[in-house]
């Protein structure tokens, strides 16, 4: 059986879609999975509060619908 080799990206603090050079390597490459780990140093700092949570939880809502839509465009 043939596998598939997939690209994994990980979105660290760079959340753009738009000249992202590791996105768009992997995207020449073929299958692409994305990934944001929340990393427990981020959270637990003393300088973490409830609106740096909401931001990023926009910001990677917004993440998840530009990844769909240069998903969508390419097929």
């Amino acid at each position: 059986m043939h596998k598939e080799k997939v690209q994994l990206v990980w979105f660290k603090r760079d959340l753009r879609v738009e000249d992202h050079v590791p996105l768009v390597e992997a995207c020449r490459r073929g299958k692409v999975l994305c990934c944001y780990i929340f990393e427990p140093s981020l959270l637990n700092s003393v300088e973490w509060s409830s609106a740096h949570r909401t931001f990023l939880t926009e910001s990677l809502m917004q993440l998840n619908e530009a990844l769909k839509m240069k998903a969508s465009s390419k097929r």
